[in-house]
């Protein structure tokens, strides 16, 4: 009888931090992303589901991030610095496509993320 009661403890904790349809934090990331980056795409981006954005998939499971696609052409000769700690955040992230962004480097101590660089610079 305990297990059900911790399952069940658990299942609605899950479902008060996904509320909204994504990961609260996740959803701010994007915003914060958003910020440094001033993606267009983002003018696409309302609503508190995240998942639903333009650019953006979930995990049909756990609604955290899965993949983001935020090519942006529009950024092709502007120079900018990638930290990987903006994306520490997204837990279950394993597609990231950041083409056209200007990215020419890493700013910060990026030490330990280096195995995801492939990923980031695609």
């Amino acid at each position: 009888m305990k297990n059900v009661g911790m399952v069940l403890f658990i299942f609605l904790l899950l479902e008060a931090m996904c509320s909204e349809g994504c990961w609260k934090e996740e959803r701010e990331a994007l915003w914060d992303l958003n910020s440094h980056f001033g993606f267009p795409l983002s003018l696409k981006w309302y609503g508190t589901d995240c998942c639903q954005w333009e650019g953006v998939e979930c995990n049909s499971s756990t609604r955290r991030v899965a993949k983001l696609n935020l090519y942006e052409d529009t950024w092709k000769n502007v120079n900018r610095y990638l930290n990987y700690t903006d994306f520490i955040v997204f837990k279950d992230l394993k597609s990231l496509n950041l083409s056209h962004n200007g990215i020419i480097g890493c700013a910060g101590n990026n030490e330990g993320y280096s195995p995801l660089y492939k990923n980031f610079m695609s």
